[in-house]
């Protein structure tokens, strides 16, 4: 097995555990706080970055899509990519495709 193919099966193994503790790694989390700690990480990964309403986003490695989430709110285009078709299908979950979002 390739490392390729090993990323795509772990990652696919932890999906299918629970898809959203390894966006936000805290056993009593709630949706409020998870949005709150989505905001602050994006805050900090784009600081410099100019975000305007035109942007669209790529966003490699997107998992379970917390932060694709908050980018479709401020931009024209995100599209999140992620190796691990069970992720994808859990961030179309907590994070529905939109017009501004789509997930490959």
């Amino acid at each position: 097995m390739d490392l390729r193919e090993k990323l795509r099966v772990d990652w696919t193994r932890r999906a299918l555990a629970d898809a959203t503790w390894w966006a936000c790694p805290t056993a009593d989390i709630d949706t409020s706080a998870s949005k709150r700690r989505a905001e602050s990480d994006l805050a900090a990964m784009t600081d410099g970055i100019p975000l305007a309403a035109d942007s669209a986003v790529l966003e490699l490695g997107c998992g379970a899509g917390r932060l694709c989430g908050l980018l479709a709110e401020r931009c024209v285009a995100v599209v999140g990519v992620d190796i691990s078709p069970a992720m994808l299908e859990a961030a179309k979950v907590l994070h529905p495709e939109r017009p501004s979002l789509r997930y490959v």
